[in-house]
């Protein structure tokens, strides 16, 4: 790591987006602005796996970090006292941001190959691209909750325009419920954050004969506050409360998930893609970072609730799943069964349980990208993805039936990919809490897995139907991609260790530090 300790890496790979942005808008039309749009996407890539690669687990708590006071804001105080604000732009990245972020602007890099086929406004198009890449980067690297929400808000309103602007029929309507509902969100973090700022109080700053408070919405000060000082419960509750509430509602959960279904069928497929990646492992990040290493103690007082939440939520989408006829509907259902098995594995709030979570949730995510391209891939020569008008497709495009059967069989959890690894742990992680509830939730496994499989099976073999005898199979610019994201997922399922080799300075010795503190222990443990 002592290649990169002295750069400023983690300012470099948040701003490319803003550089690649730049490039984009003096870009005249034609070749230029497509070179531009899928190099700008794969920068952060590459600079990623360069700072993946140079990771070092031994170094400790927030591996690599950067931080620079943005301004210092007077407030109002008595006489004699100096109070004041601080804002910083504070980043940092560990072992669970930094695999998250990897995939981020992986499937960043593979959305901007499906996004050539982008015909109306192209060049808006990929400028609000460009900043969806920007407000995700930050939303993993954020260190200052201040800045945290400053990223929120601006990958909340990029997606807005992305989906009103360029989705199918009712794309107003649908970005109209997707800014609703995330507005909510954003306002249950607001407020957890300003009580979490106002409880954690200022630092005492001597500077002279003269002493100032200073406020900060650092996150590792608010860490040592909450360890060190063991404040009121009840506030603790009502901050953890809003901070469940959030992450629920973005993995999504029913009922209030009829958006989510609603995003699948009206967005365009590139933006489809980028929205899953990221709010899939921010909810995971988010419900680690803020949620159980925050408030262990809170997580063990209503974790039934949680678990219950989870298993309904599993239960359900897989009822559903078993009833869809449209290939996207599907797709969507599919995701609410994987946030169920998450939310089960971050409730056991043991070690196995959190490794399956952010292993399935990395696994999900990478195929789920892969699903949706493939759909955007079919629906451009067939023009619909309702189930039963689609027959006997492997004999017309046999490349993209194949990865289409691969990832099929990836997604329900077969031995060899990155989501069987996941489903293992976090079923151990269940079965050591709850037999009975791993029982159940290897249930809904099943009945999920017999619902895709049985109407994927249902369009790739069959009689093939006329209509469809002349339609091409994949060109190169949409095999390549198929083809990196199959072997991302093989990697991760076949050596395991990549991702929890990175994870362990999280998830392992992290977790077990601050848990050993909050109950009595040393707050300098973190410094």
């Amino acid at each position: 790591m002592m290649e990169l300790q002295h750069v400023p890496i983690l300012s470099i790979i948040l701003f490319a987006p803003l550089f690649a942005l730049v490039l984009l808008l003096i870009a005249q039309q034609g070749k230029w602005l497509r070179y531009i749009a899928i190099s700008g996407s794969f920068v952060p890539l590459i600079l990623m796996l360069w700072l993946y690669v140079d990771f070092d687990q031994n170094f400790g708590f927030q591996a690599y970090n950067e931080s620079y006071v943005w301004a210092v804001v007077p407030l109002p105080s008595g006489e004699g006292a100096a109070v004041s604000y601080m804002l910083q732009f504070a980043l940092a990245i560990d072992g669970l941001s930094l695999p998250m972020l990897v995939v981020v602007t992986l499937v960043a890099a593979i959305s901007s190959l499906a996004a050539v086929q982008i015909k109306k406004r192209r060049k808006s198009f990929f400028a609000w691209f460009f900043i969806v890449q920007y407000g995700a980067i930050g939303l993993f690297m954020a260190d200052d909750l201040l800045l945290l929400l400053l990223f929120l808000g601006v990958l909340l309103l990029a997606f807005y325009f992305l989906i009103g602007i360029w989705g199918k029929m009712n794309r107003e309507k649908t970005a109209t419920q997707f800014i609703t509902i995330h507005a909510l969100v954003y306002l249950l973090i607001s407020s957890a954050i300003i009580l979490l700022v106002m409880m954690t109080g200022g630092n005492q700053i001597e500077e002279g004969s003269t002493v100032s408070t200073v406020y900060s919405s650092q996150y590792i000060d608010i860490i040592r506050y909450i360890i060190s000082e063991r404040p009121d419960h009840s506030v603790l509750d009502v901050v953890f409360i809003l901070l469940i509430i959030a992450c629920l509602l973005i993995m999504p959960t029913m009922p209030l998930h009829r958006w989510f279904i609603r995003l699948f069928e009206q967005a365009a497929q590139p933006v489809t893609m980028m929205y899953v990646a990221i709010v899939s492992n921010f909810a995971v990040f988010s419900f680690i970072r803020f949620v159980i290493l925050l408030f262990p103690q809170q997580m063990e007082r209503y974790r039934w609730i949680i678990i219950i939440i989870g298993l309904v939520q599993l239960l359900y989408g897989a009822w559903f799943a078993f009833r869809q006829r449209h290939f996207t509907r599907l797709l969507a259902y599919l995701s609410i069964v994987q946030s169920g098995i998450v939310v089960l594995g971050l409730a056991t709030s043991n070690e196995l349980g959190l490794y399956g979570a952010v292993m399935q949730t990395i696994g999900y995510s990478s195929l789920m990208t892969l699903l949706l391209f493939l759909a955007g891939v079919i629906y451009e020569r067939t023009s619909t993805l309702q189930l039963a008008a689609l027959h006997g497709l492997a004999r017309s495009i046999p490349f993209i039936c194949g990865i289409m059967l691969v990832a099929v069989l990836a997604i329900v959890g077969m031995p060899g990919f990155a989501i069987f690894t996941g489903q293992l742990l976090s079923l151990s992680g269940i079965f050591a809490t709850s037999p009975l509830l791993a029982g159940l939730t290897i249930a809904g496994v099943f009945l999920y897995a017999v619902a895709f499989i049985r109407a994927v099976i249902t369009f790739i073999f069959g009689e093939r139907q006329l209509q469809w005898q002349t339609i091409k199979d994949a060109r190169l610019i949409e095999a390549f991609p198929m083809m990196i994201m199959i072997a991302f997922v093989v990697l991760l399922g076949v050596f395991p260790d990549i991702l929890t080799g990175k994870l362990d300075q999280s998830i392992g010795v992290y977790i077990e530090h601050l848990m050993w503190d909050v109950v009595g222990g040393d707050a300098d443990a973190l410094r």
